[in-house]
């Protein structure tokens, strides 16, 4: 799927649908925002907080330390990027006091500056050996754990800084920065909220905090709090919620590139498309001059942006305008894993499958954990019939996912359990695919009455399934039911009253009719079937609606379709926007012409 800015770098959401995923599947990567493709680029500004404090204590203690004013300004050197005049003065001190706890300190933070983890850590442990129950220190200890790879030590010490010192917002900026590589996602959460309690700030207000001094930290937090909130990594909040942060967090910063992109991943979330647009927009507009950004996030900002713009045209059905969007993102930068894995996608859905694998084993070839490419590719080669195959790169997906986000691998599970071979070599093989399906469902069925698999978007993490069960000529009234209570189980927000549709009872008025389908084009079977039904209904009992959905490279409707009904409102392929869309259209009856094709 396309990924949402934050939805990651953070992707996903996914993408717009297809016959591999489009759109977070989509699979396009989901709307991304572009903050966390690796490491969290930022957590306290540690040197300077540090310089501050040796300023402090060089006016308090010179004459009992001398080395601590040269130390001062060391650090300031090194704040200033003069690293190579900084360690030179460090390690002067360090000859005359070996262990000069500020001096072993402060090493340590350049040689972590310069690249060399292992001796940062080795200095800065030795001073904080010597100062256990210093917070600075503990906490630049933990942002070093941190920077190789053991985030579960640098939250164990971060915590230990923040338990001792609960005001110091650097430190606890560092802790939230390494709750997000341990992936504590609600403790990060939490974190980012209290942080904003404390300097003043509400998520629900935009007022800015009355320090200025605190506005960077605010940006950050509300910004943090908002995408976490959307990737369902906050306990007890929305997606509405996200929405409405992020909102707040515009009006107060409308300068702010990164807020645009999440806002715009909030919005396609809810199936804002418009709205998601245009946030887009501005935030490929805004990234060039944004002041809090680094040279290159800006590029990659910019470039984030485009890949999401052009997933919401993928989404609305207009593919060979989302693969120009997504190739000209790759002429800026060629090996951008998300616009691959959804360029991919998008050359899908519009037939060209053999340079879709091209571009898709591109894709895995750059990142091999990159898991829409992986699952798109699934899906391609479900299509063509080798499922084991699929199965194969589904269960790569499944393992990366249960490791980074188990609740992105709810669809996956479904996708294995529904597939079934499209083409088979005779009747007997027939009859076993369809005996294999019986397994693969009722399996499912076991595994959703022993734990919770919640899918969110059934259009991106499940998308199209090839469905041949009435192929065999047999009973399948029981397989159906057996698919639609997994379906319930797993997208509850789909089953019961829906909000806002409430038709009116048919006395003294024409019932509204309506037909959806994937397959109205010229010469497809279903529109063909359908069309003496739409025209011949009679028209003082009903108003026929005809719902086609979006057709890459043609009509979404055949001309007779579209001429013979009352009125036609074409569906994109971003489920949120259509339900809004058949809310709107105040139907009193809807006939899903697609029964026979596709689970949903």
């Amino acid at each position: 799927p396309y990924m949402p800015l934050a939805r990651r770098f953070r992707a996903t959401r996914s993408g717009a649908q297809g016959r591999a995923r489009t759109a977070g599947s989509r699979r396009t990567a989901a709307p991304r925002t572009a903050a966390a493709r690796g490491k969290r680029q930022e957590g306290s500004r540690t040197m300077v907080v540090w310089a501050r404090t040796l300023l402090l204590a060089a006016v308090c203690a010179a004459a009992e330390d001398p080395h601590l004013a040269r130390l001062r300004q060391a650090a300031q050197l090194q704040n200033a990027g003069r690293l190579s005049e900084a360690v030179p003065i460090y390690e002067e001190v360090l000859r005359q006091v070996p262990s000069h706890p500020d001096a072993l300190h402060l090493s340590g933070l350049a040689a972590l500056a310069a690249g060399d983890a292992v001796r940062a850590r080795e200095l800065v442990e030795r001073a904080s050996s010597l100062r256990p129950n210093d917070p600075t220190m503990l906490s630049n200890l933990g942002e070093v754990y941190r920077s190789i790879g053991d985030a579960q030590t640098g939250v164990a010490l971060l915590k230990r800084a923040v338990a001792i010192a609960p005001r110091d917002l650097g430190v606890k900026r560092n802790l939230i920065a390494v709750l997000w590589d341990a992936q504590l996602y609600a403790e990060f959460c939490e974190a980012s909220r209290e942080l904003l309690v404390q300097i003043g700030v509400s998520l629900d207000s935009p007022e800015r905090a009355a320090d200025p001094n605190f506005h960077f930290i605010e940006r950050r937090a509300r910004f943090d709090v908002a995408d976490s909130a959307q990737r369902h990594r906050c306990s007890g909040v929305t997606e509405d919620d996200a929405f409405r942060w992020f909102e707040n967090a515009l009006r107060a910063y409308p300068e702010d590139a990164r807020l645009w992109i999440g806002s715009g991943v909030a919005a396609h979330a809810k199936g804002l498309l418009d709205v998601a647009a245009e946030r887009y927009e501005r935030a490929y507009t805004l990234a060039a001059s944004d002041a809090t950004l680094a040279d290159d996030q800006r590029h990659q900002f910019v470039l984030q942006a485009r890949v999401n713009r052009a997933a919401i045209d993928h989404e609305r059905g207009l593919s060979e305008l989302a693969i120009e969007g997504y190739e000209a993102v790759l002429t800026l930068e060629p090996e951008h894993t998300q616009a691959l894995n959804n360029l991919g996608a998008a050359l899908v859905t519009v037939g060209r499958h053999d340079d879709a694998v091209t571009v898709l084993e591109k894709c895995l070839d750059v990142e091999p954990g990159q898991v829409q490419a992986l699952t798109n590719l699934a899906a391609h080669w479900a299509n063509e019939g080798f499922l084991e195959r699929a199965s194969l790169l589904n269960k790569r997906a499944i393992s990366l996912y249960l490791q980074r986000d188990p609740r992105r691998a709810a669809g996956l599970f479904a996708r294995e359990a529904f597939a079934i071979r499209p083409i088979v070599e005779d009747a007997a093989a027939m009859y076993a695919a369809r005996l294999d399906f019986a397994r693969r469902v009722a399996s499912l069925e076991w595994l959703l009455q022993r734990r919770s698999l919640i899918i969110d978007d059934p259009v991106v993490e499940v998308e199209h399934v090839h469905f041949y069960l009435p192929y065999p000529g047999l009973d399948d009234r029981p397989l159906q039911e057996a698919v639609a209570r997994c379906y319930e189980k797993m997208i509850p927000h789909l089953a019961g009253p829906v909000e806002g549709l409430a038709p009116e009872p048919v006395r003294g008025r024409r019932a509204r009719i309506g037909f959806l389908s994937k397959l109205f084009a010229e010469h497809e079977p279903h529109g063909l079937l359908l069309e003496g039904v739409v025209q011949h209904l009679p028209r003082d009992r009903f108003v026929v609606v005809v719902l086609p959905v979006a057709s890459p490279g043609r009509d979404a409707a055949s001309e007779l379709l579209r001429t013979s009904a009352d009125e036609l409102i074409e569906l994109g392929l971003n489920m949120r926007e259509n339900r809004f869309s058949l809310i709107n259209a105040k139907l009193d009856v809807l006939i899903f012409a697609d029964m026979l094709s596709e689970p949903m």
